[in-house]
């Protein structure tokens, strides 16, 4: 039985809903809908099946920090701190994570599109597997600690460890700051 949340008539909130299913709000429509309401997050990121979920315009400060969430797509939301979050199969497109704390984060194949990321300096002991920036501000963004595997594309570095370099590798690139 799905559960629609009551709004009131005129309310400009009408495209929230969430179909829930048993006492731990799991998700069993298929169809996550947009959720632009921070309370809803918190309730949908401690669930088992909280894939096809849409988080609109929301300043979530740091209600992703220490909670897993697969499968998300995060548009035009204000995000502070990931500190311990995993996010994997997740899109965010349009975010800004100026100065986010991303320390101890996991990402895995995820995927940021036109996101804010200045300022990214706090990155010790996070994991990034087959990450990709696409369009994003990675001004003063330092990524220092960190484990990185897989293919991924667009950080604010070249990563060359273990590899044969050509000069057309080199081209254009600072290597003042390599080990």
């Amino acid at each position: 039985m799905g559960v629609t949340e009551d709004i009131p008539q005129g309310s400009d909130r009408d495209d929230i809903y969430m179909n829930t299913g048993s006492k731990r709000h799991r998700d069993t429509s298929g169809y996550g809908g947009t959720v632009i309401c921070r309370e809803d997050i918190v309730a949908l990121s401690t669930t088992l099946s909280d894939s096809k979920v849409c988080v609109r315009g929301v300043s979530l400060a740091n209600t992703l920090a220490r909670r897993r969430v697969n499968g998300w797509t995060l548009s035009e939301c204000t995000i502070s701190d990931l500190t311990g979050a995993t996010l994997s199969d997740c899109t965010l497109e349009g975010c800004n994570l100026n100065r986010c704390n991303m320390s101890g984060m996991t990402l895995i194949n995820c995927v940021f599109k036109r996101c804010n990321l200045t300022g990214v300096v706090d990155t010790a002991g996070a994991t990034l597997v087959d990450v990709t920036l696409q369009g994003c501000d990675t001004s003063d963004m330092t990524l220092q600690g960190i484990v990185v595997s897989g293919v991924n594309t667009g950080l604010p570095y070249t990563d060359k460890t273990n590899r044969d370099l050509t000069y057309g590798d080199l081209d254009g690139h600072d290597i003042s700051t390599w080990d």
